[in-house]
């Protein structure tokens, strides 16, 4: 594919049937899309576009769940785990 050519965002509104330049702009902003920022202004290249395409044809929630990966839950402490064996008595012995 050229790379070499590089589309605005309301091209791509225009070849491609996406709701608005704003939608876009939201999924590249989230790294749900792939493109090109130089400041403030995006840019998607044909490789972007057919990645786009590839998108809406899977769904969005499909998408979403290929993304992120569910994060294990932070094992339970016990608050007095860290503590000295002078301040686990003077714990003990306040909840006493």
């Amino acid at each position: 594919m050229n790379e070499t050519r590089t589309y605005t965002l309301a091209e791509v509104v225009e070849r491609v049937d996406v709701p608005s330049e704003l939608w876009l702009r939201r999924r590249l902003n989230a790294g749900i899309l792939r493109g090109r920022r130089a400041g403030r202004i995006w840019s998607m290249t044909e490789s972007d576009i057919a990645y786009l395409l590839e998108y809406m044809a899977r769904g969005p929630k499909a998408a979403a769940a290929e993304q992120v990966a569910p994060t294990p839950a932070p094992p339970v402490v016990s608050v007095a785990a860290g503590l000295s064996a002078k301040s686990r008595k003077r714990l003990s012995a306040k909840s006493a």
